[in-house]
């Protein structure tokens, strides 16, 4: 099985209960996964283009993980993706990241419905990350699935937060079976 790195992006994850649940929960499981918080890592937005390259070419499978603000990604994987699939690397004269897996992971704080035509917003939530899987095209990476979690913000008592993360730890078992297949 090759390496799988999970690259979050959450400016504020001590503040989100959802997402700050699910990777403490995951830490605990000892997969074999790396947890790479960009926000953690690059406060101040300036990367280590080096070693993140250095990092990308060691894995197999790349998965995202973060909110859904303005109908896009947080700022800080927005510029990390800017900075990071820059012309003649990961695309042009050379295509450094061909064949990797992508996964994309995303909690959204509205409720499924609203990300459905129809509703208040005029898209599903799969058309509000087309730039993604257009991105991943580009530079020739295959993207393999999203998970969803809605309402991230809201009912999060019970066992509200144990069962989105059997269902989170699920999608991600199987990402990880699926990749070493």
């Amino acid at each position: 099985m090759g390496k799988t790195i999970l690259i979050l992006a959450h400016p504020n994850l001590e503040q989100s209960t959802m997402n700050s649940y699910l990777i403490e929960e995951l830490k605990k499981e000892h997969l074999n996964l790396e947890i790479h918080h960009i926000d953690q890592l690059y406060p101040t937005g300036e990367i280590d283009v080096a070693a993140e390259k250095e990092m990308l070419m060691s894995a197999d499978l790349i998965m995202f993980q973060f909110p859904i603000f303005w109908y896009n990604a947080p700022h800080s994987l927005r510029n990390w993706l800017e900075v990071m699939l820059e012309k003649d690397w990961a695309y042009g004269a050379n295509f450094a990241l061909t064949g990797k897996k992508i996964v994309l992971i995303m909690t959204a704080g509205g409720t499924e419905a609203t990300y459905q035509y129809n509703h208040s917003n005029s898209r599903n939530i799969e058309n509000y990350m087309y730039g993604f899987y257009e991105m991943f095209r580009t530079v020739r990476t295959d993207y393999v699935d999203s998970f969803y979690i809605f309402e991230s913000n809201a009912n999060l008592e019970g066992d509200r937060l144990p069962n989105e993360y059997k269902q989170y730890l699920h999608f991600i078992q199987e990402m990880l079976t699926n990749q070493s297949t």
